[in-house]
């Protein structure tokens, strides 16, 4: 008989696994089938391709194929051969991630726009002592105060490189793809020690174009999901270890990866709902105190930012534009973009006259309104809701082209160039890559649901694939764009290979046990002819 508390656990892990399956099989069912993209220098508008089945079917085959002979080679060689393979292969997937890196940031200047533009002069002038962008009301920083915390970083960089020496700061965002490859890999260590399992992800990752195209974009994305797989490799460290230093380092990477990325929120409840499931279940304290000091410690030092830029600045903290008006935004349909982030919530701020009560209220009765509009129309809400899901999740080069593919017409790259290339003529075979590789990642993660997450697993090992959970239930009520997604797209890396390996094992294991089977029913069958034969000569 099973205790309370042994049910509990178990029932946390078969609903993780339900509720993972469910998401990825819809999302692999449509992802082989269509491919949503958006064209670099034009409009932000989701458009839809009717991808190949057949091709994106053969992709995994292809893959688990490669994967399956990987574990073959594995099974020939000695541990210390593998281990110089997996040094070696890692080794190439970093230079390699530095060189594309490298080339597109140095490809051309890209001028930062919208968020990261004025995030990279606030910091500028913030050093030069000129704070208008706290000015309340309508200043960027009194609207979006939560952009405090990265403009703090921000400042920090350019106090080193120069004030708006942008091209200084891009340059220096690329050690952190190089850094994701390797955190990656960590965290990957942590569940399997196979040379295959490690083989296979870098060759993934030195395929993720999008993650090689967000190098330049001066914002929280890339280094938010750096910090995000640390902090996961800090956590299965201290279980497996028990040592409270561990601690620290889950703590101080988590507070950095929401102190770039308010977003990761979602990743630090997935900590918490498995520290408190893991607490009642097992007693196990220390995953309790990473996931509260994970709450505290940044709550501290974003206060501590506000208050030392309230002192500095001489202008009193704005509580900014408030959060419902983003759900209502998430309800808008713009002519086929469904949900997608437009200027709606700052203009109702504007109307309301910078007034957080009149604007909260205004954007609660929005959403009454979009509520009974819904209600009215099921098919039409069916709709619109598959459409805005997928226009986020369905998107293989998750906007990075799109955002990053503008540039200043007096700083266009040369005519014929490969940097414009990319973003123009070679465009869609990029996609096809990315495509290929998205169909690939979200079939390692339906298998990772279906395969590695039991009722007696590692529920800590399951926190990215809680955060993913998150992250999708997030997004068919928040404002939408692909861009968010892409944090977490990247962190599935690891996951989805452990998906594979662990559908390997299964696969491999019934065939062993169904040549057994055979060689034990011929055996007998043998022994059976052999006293026939006996009885008939006696």
């Amino acid at each position: 008989m099973y205790s309370r508390r042994e049910i509990l656990y178990k029932v946390a892990n078969r609903v993780v696994m339900i509720v993972g399956s469910v998401i990825f099989g819809w999302l692999l069912w449509y992802a082989a089938r269509y491919t949503h993209y958006m064209v670099p220098l034009e409009v932000e508008k989701s458009l839809v391709l009717h991808d190949s089945t057949w091709i994106n079917i053969l992709a995994v085959i292809l893959f688990f194929s490669l994967f399956s002979f990987l574990v073959f080679v594995e099974k020939k060689i000695s541990k210390r051969v593998q281990n110089v393979i997996v040094c070696g292969v890692i080794f190439i997937a970093v230079v390699w991630t530095w060189f594309v890196c490298r080339w597109w940031v140095c490809a051309v200047e890209r001028t930062p726009e919208a968020d990261q533009l004025y995030l990279s002069a606030a910091a500028s002038y913030f050093i030069d002592g000129e704070y208008f962008f706290l000015n309340p009301p309508g200043a960027y920083l009194a609207v979006y105060p939560y952009q405090k915390a990265l403009t703090f970083l921000l400042e920090l960089l350019y106090r080193i490189f120069g004030t708006f020496n942008y091209f200084a700061v891009q340059k220096f965002l690329i050690f952190f793809p190089c850094g994701i490859i390797v955190a990656g890999y960590l965290v990957l260590r942590e569940i399997t020690d196979s040379m295959a399992s490690a083989v296979s992800y870098s060759l993934l990752m030195m395929a993720c174009f999008p993650l090689f195209f967000y190098t330049p974009w001066i914002y929280g994305d890339v280094p938010s999901i750096f910090f995000m797989l640390l902090t996961t490799w800090s956590l299965l460290r201290c279980v497996k270890t028990g040592h409270y230093r561990w601690i620290v380092c889950v703590v101080s990477f988590s507070t950095l990866g929401l102190m770039v990325r308010k977003n990761c929120s979602i990743y630090i409840a997935a900590l918490c709902i498995v520290a408190v499931v893991c607490f009642i279940c097992k007693k196990e304290k220390k995953i309790l105190i990473a996931a509260i000091l994970s709450i505290l410690i940044p709550w501290l030092v974003y206060a501590g930012i506000y208050k030392m830029y309230e002192v500095r600045s001489g202008f009193e903290q704005s509580k900014g534009l408030p959060t419902i008006t983003w759900f209502d935004m998430g309800m808008h349909d713009h002519d086929g973009n469904y949900g997608w982030e437009d200027t709606s919530a700052f203009n109702m701020y504007v109307e309301n006259g910078f007034d957080e009560k009149k604007t909260e209220e205004a954007a609660r009765e929005h959403i009454r309104e979009h509520l009974k509009n819904f209600s009215k129309n099921p098919s039409y809400t069916a709709t619109f809701f598959r459409e805005k899901i997928l226009s986020q999740w369905d998107v293989p080069t998750y906007q990075s082209l799109f955002f990053t593919a503008n540039y200043r017409p007096d700083n266009r790259p040369k005519e014929g160039s490969l940097a414009l290339k990319v973003s123009t003529e070679y465009y869609f075979k990029v996609l096809e890559i990315c495509d290929v590789l998205q169909v690939i990642i979200f079939c390692g993660m339906l298998l990772y649901f279906l395969a590695a997450v039991r009722g007696d697993g590692n529920l800590v090992q399951h926190i990215p694939a809680i955060n993913a959970i998150g992250v999708f239930l997030f997004s068919i009520i928040w404002e939408a764009k692909s861009r968010y997604i892409f944090p977490c797209y990247v962190t599935m890396f690891p996951l989805a290979i452990v998906g594979y390996r662990e559908f390997y094992l299964i696969v491999s294991g019934k065939l062993v046990l169904m040549h057994n089977k055979r060689k034990a029913d011929k055996s007998k069958r043998e022994e059976e002819l052999m006293r026939d034969l006996s009885s008939a000569q006696n």
